[in-house]
Order: C-alpha cells, then sequence, then structure tokens
C-alpha cells in the first residue's frame, strides 16, 4: 500500500539571485523531479535524486529511423502508383514493360530493407554487450 503523503504546512525561503537560480533550474532539468521545490527538498534532506540519462546511440538510431522511414514512405507511395498502373494495364507486353521499369524500385526498396537490417543488428549487438 503507497504512504500517504504528508501535508506539507511548513515553509523555508531562501533567496537566490539570478544566476543561482538560473544554475539550480539547470540542474534540477537534468534530473526526473518535476518541480523545483521536489529537487531543492531532495536535496536538503539528502534523499536520491535520480538523473536523467540519455543514450547517444538510441538517439542515432532514431535519428536514422527517421530518414529511412521518410525514404521508406517515397518508395511505398512510388509502388503503390505503379501498381495502380499495372492493374490498368491489359497486354503481356505492357505487364513486361511495366515490370522491367519498376524493378529500379524494387532493388530501392530491398536496399533500404537491408539498411534497416544493419541498423537493428547494430542495436543488438550494442545492448548485448551491456
Amino acid at each position: 500500500m503507497k504512504k500517504e503523503m504528508e501535508r506539507k504546512k511548513r515553509r523555508v525561503v531562501v533567496l537566490f539571485s539570478k544566476v543561482e537560480y538560473e544554475a539550480l533550474e539547470k540542474l534540477r532539468a537534468t534530473t526526473t523531479c518535476k518541480a523545483l521545490s521536489e529537487y531543492v527538498r531532495r536535496c536538503v534532506l539528502q534523499k536520491p535524486v535520480s538523473f536523467k540519462c540519455r543514450n547517444q546511440s538510441i538517439d542515432d538510431l532514431l535519428i536514422e529511423l527517421s530518414l529511412v522511414r521518410k525514404e521508406l514512405n517515397a518508395i511505398g507511395n512510388n509502388f503503390n502508383q505503379a501498381v495502380w498502373k499495372l492493374q490498368a494495364l491489359q497486354f503481356a507486353a505492357d505487364i513486361k514493360k511495366w515490370a522491367l521499369i519498376n524493378e529500379k524500385d524494387k532493388t530501392l526498396f530491398f536496399t533500404e530493407m537491408a539498411k534497416i537490417k544493419i541498423k537493428i543488428e547494430q542495436i543488438y549487438q550494442l545492448w548485448s554487450q551491456e
């Protein structure tokens, strides 16, 4: 059962210069504390303070995956348009011509999929080491 929060009735006023306050707020921003009062209270009472930790490899992965997603969306749109054209074709010669023209898009799609596979493998290797 979760312990009930005790209502806070006592106030301590501490004055900071603008520079001190900005430094304090900057420190608080690196923690999981949402309010400055919570951060100050934890520091003063010597309670543990959890700090945010950014994993650069995950940030890099998200940037890469975002670019790959955009590329895949473009390829998907092109493929969708090509399939609409294919459905409108009636003669075998036209279908063969369509297949040759769209070979480039197919190759591009498989290249992008290979990039995704490599990135996922890199992340797996990075995380399996820890």
